[in-house]
């Protein structure tokens, strides 16, 4: 928990290419334990305020990945347009292929468009 943590405050600046970046590195060992979830969001939050929520998730996939989970960062799609015709778009954490969210599944009211990385 403790590197999941650190990455958290050390990533508290970075700009989203960046997040992203570090969200695909590949993992070094693989964690066996439940991912600090709540503790690496709080951490960051309690460093540099609150982000957008496509920040919070890019440098969250990116903390647990330094921990040794096997986060992705998936950005999906409303399936229909907004008013102004526009789709907006949504991000979400995955752990092991399955999201974070279970009372209301992303990947079932969402269409994917991509994963980072493309493979836990």
């Amino acid at each position: 928990m403790i590197t999941e943590l650190r990455t958290a405050l050390r990533l508290r600046r970075h700009t989203m290419p960046e997040l992203i970046s570090a969200a695909g590195q590949p993992l070094k060992r693989r964690a066996k334990c439940r991912p600090p979830v709540t503790a690496a969001l709080v951490m960051r939050r309690l460093a540099s305020g609150f982000g957008t929520p496509v920040e919070e998730n890019a440098a969250l996939v990116a903390a647990l990945r330094a921990g040794g989970h096997a986060a992705q960062l998936i950005v999906g799609a409303e399936p229909l347009p907004a008013n102004d015709g526009e789709y907006p778009i949504v991000t979400w954490v995955a752990i092991d292929g399955r999201p974070l969210e279970l009372d209301r599944p992303p990947d079932i009211l969402l269409v994917e468009v991509t994963r980072f990385p493309e493979k836990p």
